[in-house]
């Protein structure tokens, strides 16, 4: 598992994912990406994802606290039709990927801060 780790390589930008504890336990063992729900969505700003984690405790707050997760994607390489403008689930734009398609993102890495400023709205 990478903790804030390394830089985004040429064509790759960072997205970021809020997660729920057992996400998070699943991502720790496994090491990689893979949805029981046959999709995963993906915020192209940390503070979109934070916003969504923000909402979603809200709503469901016996679902527990959230875990900024960050990865890189090769912007070639997303789907046409993945990117989402805002959605409920992708707010200030992003994308979702089906669980065959997880494969182009890079390793999920562990953010252990949010960044100065991200605060939610």
């Amino acid at each position: 598992m990478v903790h804030n780790g390394g830089e985004a390589g040429p064509g790759q930008v960072y997205v970021w994912r809020a997660v729920t504890d057992p996400e998070l336990a699943d991502i720790s063992k496994n090491r990689t990406w893979k949805s029981l729900n046959n999709a995963k969505w993906f915020s192209f700003i940390e503070r979109g994802a934070a916003e969504y984690a923000r909402r979603a405790n809200a709503g469901y707050p016996d679902d527990g606290a959230y875990t900024m997760i960050r990865t890189t994607v090769n912007m070639a390489d997303l789907p046409e039709g993945a990117r989402m403008e805002y959605t409920a689930d992708v707010i200030d734009g992003g994308f979702t990927l089906s669980d065959d398609q997880l494969k182009i993102l890079g390793r999920p890495a562990i953010m252990t801060s949010m960044s100065t400023g991200v605060g939610c709205k």
